[in-house]
């Protein structure tokens, strides 16, 4: 069975290369990307992906708590948590 990810991150250019990146997985048929927290808890429920990307932080619903909504109501769920950390550089 192909698997299908629904990859959420608020960034579009970031939310487009993962949606590239994984895209290119064998063995995965689909990947859809959402902007937010609240997205994904609405898209869920339809879209029922194997698994989901989930940024860290983005505004609103962040994906902590984003995650703990869509686990809650979806036990079976599998979300795999992302965040980019900007490096710190001293001049």
């Amino acid at each position: 069975r192909m698997a299908t990810i629904l990859v959420c991150d608020d960034a579009p250019l970031a939310r487009e290369a993962i949606r590239r990146a994984v895209g290119s997985v064998p063995g995965v048929e689909r990947v859809t990307a959402a902007g937010s927290g609240e997205e994904v808890l609405a898209r869920y429920p339809i879209e029922r992906p194997d698994l989901v990307l989930m940024d860290v932080r983005m505004p609103g619903i962040g994906g902590v708590e984003a995650s703990r909504r869509l686990v809650a109501a979806h036990p079976h769920a599998s979300v795999v948590m992302l965040t980019m950390a900007k490096p710190r550089i001293s001049l």
